[in-house]
């Protein structure tokens, strides 16, 4: 029998099993059920003669149309529809540019796919699904979709790949075979009717404006490749500042995000994302999120949304047709109380409903709810109406009520007699101080006296005082149900209420119509949430059904739950995931006490009956789950374990369900979530947003996506994928990509209010080519912060270089342990780590120095007591370190250490040297080098000192230039530099062109030089040289450009203590000059900065305290006047305050800032 006609059998048979409640009893026994049916097609008893029957069926809902990659087919998916006599579908399809409709019947009404064969491979066809009833009426208007088919053999891609550009790109399109290439710049899809087309040897696109390049390839031989597309973005031209190109605008937990796919074509992939908990938020007293926010699908980035008149959290979304979507209820008052138990303070669930609507990108007014509610379920019926279920209603248990304490308390509360007499509260009521200071607190415990009654509180920050007045509160799930109408006001209550009242419960849309309500609890101070069985709402009756009246026992979840996801698969079945068993209050959110699970139980809608199926691999609950496109579930997030004391420790991976095997696997995710969302994008991939933990003040702005190709997440487009702003390092390799490497985990990512997170032993590699970064294939060998990362260079001729050349070293840093000694290498090639010899003395704090020799200088830093003063030295060639011949002048951390570029300005004794400054103190002025010639610390030759007495300021090195040096050739790569300005006064990493006049002083310098003005013979005064590494000599097609270079420096600003102040240090002289303040004493002074030399020269100082919000750019002077000009404030995108951070200017000239979870790109221009 098919699953249509076991369905309907059990609708016939439904009254008699009512009756008895049993499956085996015996169903010919008399009895009926007066109510209605359960499923469609059930009906009440029949009357006289047969009406006919006019009414037109209902549509199907989310048609999904598919190229399978086989030429010329398309794969179709649909729900079913609703209606009790559908009959059969008839689908038509026609070319979305015009032409005849072509049809095909699909029978019987219970089918849900089909396949279309021998369409055009690349053109766009619009297909619709009409329902016919079995007396012939058609539903209207129909479902529609569009799809391109094409074969998956075909491939094209574009050269370069999308990405962040300073300058106009020429674009090619690289395949194999003859063939045509199609394309669009205007974001409409392509077909093979698209009048701009491209074959080999046809011009480059040149592309210089934000576009979206959209392209498909036309074999000759007749295969079409599948449509792609890249995204170029240019910056410039809007004067210097930064943007934000990463993660959400606003970190929340407790949120939604609905991806859009009834809206307009061109936003079927849009994300709105609304409400939540903002834990950064400027005022963490009041968290709750007014924001929305819009995920551009095109661009990968989020864009500010309308604000809701009602901020919320814990509302639920639904998504109605033509792009709108129905937000309901929700908690919508109420504070933060951090250091009891980091939990949202009660307040009345919201009744309040808005609609947003995509095409308008605004908020719209709907009725009021029936019953207030938050932590309900909301689900979207094929009719378009929206099923809203259970929730926590809040419930006033003693009203506000002046306590008598005659000595000022936190914990014992006197009350008047009587009062706590029959009130109903119990151990675990919310205690709310309503005028005295505002606070909750935790019922631990009570008693009634003759005189006074007490109350006993645990969390109350703030002494009470006699007069003050306190109310207490109890969450209590509903078990009521209420229907919403999309044409606009809610249609009332439904006709049954649940069996029992529930809250973060699941309410799952099946393919015949009914809704599957699973688990939940019930009342917030529940000690076991109960023996709950699921329950099937149908809406063609308007009621509730326990599945026990089916199958008794074999309706039961195999264990009861909370808090957990279900999930529905592409047979229809539902998977049932993790979530939490026994109480625990929801307003205290997390201060939960019970078991977590990680087993997952499979109900099948045939049988209705549930299964258990494999487990996690770690137990979750306030997780998500969404299905893939390959029909796999992607589980991510939630919270896996609870301390002693009640907190939340939240999970970093995540799993993924198989269906075929009915197991999980783990994957690697970017970030901690609980709370988080997710929605799976038309590409296949799945976006994850958001999340975080309320006992750890955790709230991320991480957006990500999982790439179901390689089982990977990414950050979404320009983002970066770890939270490890808080003593990270960044730095840029050989190819242009840039290594970001540990840190601590900046867990409030505030702008000066950070919250400890652990220490990182993770890895993230950021590609500007594809504005993209994921983490590394491996982890460093142990977590640290405050180390370093120095790229490795082999300075001989030769073109072989040696196998170490163009790694990391990763070296020391802190964690949880103390110093860290242990050193790494980061091989690019394979993203692997791999250990190395480790120092003679773990440090954090120090400075690691390339030398002119390959080695690498380690100096000073932090240990156990003083700062260190000794140096090590690391030697790539053996992977060994060895002391320096002496030790420093004295004890130095977050001091600064740069090498002083050889120039023929610059004095022996100075040139080839590392000049090491200040961080003994806060009042360290001094200065001294590093001799690499014998490995001894030496003093400065000039006894000259810094301006101010330095640390954690930051330094630079540069060389003033009245031009720059450009490569016109980008197909001609050294050490993966490519074409564009670079800074001219430091070493080149080109090869010269042929025909460069290539000269060598006495001392072995090598230079380029160029006729310039007043120089016609080319030979050049000294100052016009550009000074190259020996090792790239020899035959080259590199073009070159050269411009006068006069006097290399290292500019010195800021300090602790919030410095303003600047020093140059004059590699002619060997001394400091005073090069100006930053701005005004105070406000602009900053520590924990950091420091990049731009692409033109200038250079930028960004964050750090007090100015941790903003940068400026210094233009220095030219020498003798030293005395540069600095810009004003250039602020960072909001709730981007950054101290402690990484920075690096990758060869693009934009320079990268990094915080949690994005990046802050600078344009100079």
């Amino acid at each position: 029998m098919t699953r249509s006609g076991l369905l309907r059998l059990a609708a016939l048979l439904l009254p008699l099993v009512a009756a008895c409640l049993l499956p085996a009893c015996d169903t010919g026994s008399s009895g009926s059920d007066s109510g209605g049916t359960l499923l469609p097609g059930g009906g009440g008893g029949g009357g006289g003669g047969t009406p006919t029957d006019t009414d037109p069926p209902l549509d199907v809902t989310l048609l999904d149309a598919q190229a399978t990659g086989v030429s010329g087919q398309v794969s179709l998916t649909w729900t079913p529809s609703a209606s009790p006599d559908a009959a059969s579908y008839r689908i038509t399809w026609s070319p979305a540019t015009g032409g005849p409709a072509q049809p095909v019947v699909v029978s019987p009404a219970s089918a849900t796919t089909t396949t279309i064969d021998g369409l055009a491979d690349g053109t766009s066809y619009t297909i619709t699904l009409v329902t016919v009833d079995t007396s012939g009426n058609v539903s209207s208007p129909g479902a529609q979709d569009t799809v391109v088919p094409g074969s998956s053999s075909v491939f094209v891609e574009a050269a370069p790949h999308g990405g962040v550009y300073p300058a106009a790109v020429q674009v090619v399109f690289n395949y194999a075979g003859t063939g045509t290439v199609h394309y669009t710049t205007d974001g409409s899809d392509p077909t093979l009717s698209s009048p701009l087309t491209w074959t080999t040897g046809s011009a480059p696109i040149a592309i210089g404006a934000n576009t979206r390049l959209k392209y498909l390839l036309a074999l000759a031989s007749g295969p079409v490749s599948k449509p792609r597309s890249d995204i170029y973005e240019f910056p410039g031209g809007a004067g210097a500042r930064f943007n934000k190109f990463s993660g959400m605008r606003v970190s929340r937990i407790g949120h939604t995000a609905t991806r859009l796919k009834t809206a307009a074509a061109g936003q079927q992939d849009d994300v709105i994302v609304i409400g939540g908990i903002d834990l950064n938020s400027p005022t963490p007293s009041t968290p709750l999120a007014a924001e929305s926010e819009r995920f551009d699908a095109d661009f990968e980035h989020f864009e500010a949304g309308p604000s809701l008149a009602v901020p919320r959290a814990h509302h639920a979304d639904a998504l109605l047709p033509g792009g709108l979507v129905l937000v309901s209820g929700g908690q919508t008052g109420g504070t933060v109380n951090w250091t009891a138990y980091n939990r949202l303070a009660p307040a009345a669930a919201s009744g309040n409903a808005v609609v947003y609507n995509a095409a308008t990108h605004a908020f719209g007014a709907s009725s009021a709810m029936n019953q207030p509610r938050y932590y309900h379920a909301a689900t979207a019926l094929y009719d378009g109406r929206v099923l809203l279920t259970g929730g926590i209603t809040g419930e006033q248990i003693l009203p506000p009520t002046g306590i008598n304490n005659e000595s000022p308390s936190t914990s014992s509360l006197e009350l008047p007699p009587g009062v706590l007499s029959g009130s109903g509260v119990k151990k675990g009521d919310l205690v709310e101080v309503v005028a005295g200071p505002y606070q909750v607190g935790l019922v631990t415990g009570f008693t009634s006296g003759d005189t006074s009654d007490t109350l006993s509180v645990d969390g109350f920050l703030f002494e009470v005082f006699d007069g003050d007045q306190i109310r207490v509160l109890r969450g209590i799930g509903s078990d009521t149900a209420e229907l919403y109408s999309s044409a606009g006001a809610p249609a009332g209550a439904t006709g049954g209420s649940m069996g029992q009242p529930r809250y973060g419960h699941t309410a799952t849309l099946l393919d015949d119509g009914t809704v599957l309500v699973v688990g939940g609890a019930n009342d917030q101070n529940t000690e076991t949430i109960g023996d709950l069985l699921p329950e099937l709402y149908a809406p063609t009756d308007d009621r509730f059904y326990s599945l026990g009246i089916f199958t008794g026992d074999a309706a039961k979840m195999k264990v009861n739950r909370f808090f957990h996801t279900a999930t529905k698969l592409k047979d229809g079945k539902v998977l049932i995931v993790g979530g939490i068993e026994k109480g625990g209050a929801v307003f205290r959110s997390e201060g939960l006490s019970g078991t977590i699970h990680a087993s997952a139980d499979l109900y099948d809608p045939v049988t209705r009956t549930l299964r258990a199926v494999g487990s996690l691999s770690t137990p979750r609950f306030l997780h998500d789950a969404t299905l893939l496109e390959d029909g796999r579930v992607l589980v991510t997030g939630g919270i896996i374990a609870i301390t002693d004391g009640g907190g939340a420790v939240i999970g970093e991976t995540a799993e993924l369900y198989d269906p075929s095997t009915e197991s999980f696997t783990s994957v690697l995710t970017n970030d901690f979530r609980g709370h988080n969302r997710s929605v799976t994008l038309s590409d296949g991939r799945a976006l994850v947003m958001g999340g975080g933990s309320f006992t750890a003040a955790v709230a991320s702005d991480l957006a990500e996506v999982f790439v179901p190709e390689t089982n990977r997440f990414e950050a979404t487009a320009h983002g970066v994928a770890g939270e490890r702003t808080y003593g990270a390092a960044a730095t840029v390799i050989p190819d242009g990509r840039i290594l970001i490497t540990g840190g601590q985990a900046d867990t409030r990512a505030g702008a000066t209010q950070l919250v400890a997170g652990p220490v990182l032993a993770s890895a993230e590699v950021y590609t500007m080519s594809s504005i993209r970064s994921a983490k590394t294939a491996g982890d460093m060998s142990v977590a640290r912060r405050f180390h370093t990362a120095t790229r490795l260079v082999d300075p001989t001729a030769t073109t072989a270089k040696a196998s170490w050349h163009g790694r990391i070293l990763v070296v020391g840093g802190e964690n949880e342990d103390g110093a860290v000694a242990a050193c790494d290498l980061f091989d690019p090639s394979t993203t692997l780590f791999t250990a190395t010899a480790p120092l003679k003395t773990g440090r954090y704090d120090h400075t690691a120095t390339a030398l002119p020799d390959g080695r690498i200088l380690v100096t000073g830093g932090g240990a156990t007591g003083s700062p260190l003063a000794s140096g090590e030295i690391y030697n790539p060639a053996g992977g060994t370190w060895a002391d320096a011949a002496n030790t420093m002048s004295k004890g130095r951390t977050q001091h600064r250490a740069v090498l002083i570029p050889a120039h023929a300005s610059v004095p022996a004794a100075l040139a080839g040297k590392v000049l090491i400054m200040g961080g003994n103190d806060i009042d360290d002025d001094s200065a001294e080098l590093f001799d690499p010639s014998d490995n001894l610390f030496k003093p400065l030759p000039s006894g000259d000192v810094m301006g101010d007495g330095r640390r954690g300021f930051a330094a630079a090195v540069r060389t003033y230039s009245k031009g720059l040096a450009r490569f016109t050739n980008a197909s001609a790569v050294v050490d993966g530099f490519g074409s564009g300005w670079v800074d001219a006064g430091i070493a080149v990493q080109r090869r010269p062109a042929a025909g460069d006049l290539i000269r060598s002083d006495a001392d072995g310098t090598i230079y380029v030089i160029q006729s310039v003005a007043g120089d016609p013979d080319g030979a050049g005064p000294a100052d016009a040289r550009i000074t190259l590494s020996s090792n790239f000599l020899g035959a080259s097609t590199v073009g070159f450009q050269a411009y006068t270079v006069i006097k290399p420096y290292v500019f010195v600003a800021g300090g602790e203590g919030g410095l303003v102040t600047t020093d140059l240090f004059v590699g002619s002289t060997g001394t400091f000059e005073n090069a100006g303040d930053m701005g005004v004493s105070g406000a602009d002074g900053r520590y924990a900065l950091s420091m990049d030399v731009v692409a033109d020269g200038r250079i930028l100082v960004a964050g750090g305290y007090a100015a941790t919000g903003n940068g400026r750019l210094f233009s220095p002077a030219a020498p003798p006047v030293y005395l540069g000009a600095f810009s004003g404030a250039i602020d960072f995108d909001a709730n981007a305050g950054m101290i402690y951070h990484a920075s690096a200017r990758p060869p693009n000239g934009f320079v990268l800032v990094l915080r949690a979870h994005s990046a802050q790109v600078f344009f100079p221009d």
